[in-house]
């Protein structure tokens, strides 16, 4: 079965976007909601929201741009277990466990066998099982997430 995760977009190459259109753009070891705001050829105009708007202010070349349908961000220390994080290249990976290393980044390994460490800054773009690119539901003021699939710290 196909998803939309599934084409890597070709060098040179990248998905229509159309003014308007919720998109997320990589940030290195963070994605970020915008807003597509104007297209030309070489570069894509967008808006984000709130404070991060002054600091990543500017057009983004295409190749770093993706459509938030499909798809939602998230922190990675609110990652669990099972979730799939969409490729930057496309694909899925499902996550099989996460730690939080000593010196405070996150090693993931996935059900594939790769592992991938990123800083605690890192915002992952997830496989949006919630029908929305939304964050999915946190947790009530005082409780904590559980454990559940997580190796110690």
């Amino acid at each position: 079965m196909s998803t939309p995760f599934d084409t890597i977009p070709s060098p040179g190459s990248t998905p229509a976007f159309h003014v308007g259109q919720a998109v997320h753009v990589n940030a290195g070891a963070a994605w970020l909601s915008a807003t597509v705001t104007s297209i030309s050829h070489a570069r894509i105009h967008v808006s984000y929201p709130g404070a991060s708007s002054a600091r990543f202010a500017g057009p983004v070349a295409p190749s770093l741009v993706r459509p938030a349908d499909g798809a939602r961000l998230q922190a990675v220390h609110e990652v669990h277990p099972g979730d799939e994080v969409v490729a930057f290249a496309g694909g899925l990976n499902a996550i099989r466990t996460l730690r939080r290393c000593g010196d405070g980044w996150w090693a993931i390994d996935y059900q594939g066998g790769d592992r991938a460490m990123v800083p605690p800054t890192a915002v992952l773009r997830l496989r949006d099982s919630h029908g929305s690119s939304e964050p999915a539901p946190r947790c009530p003021r005082g409780r904590r997430a559980s454990a559940q699939g997580r190796e110690p710290a």
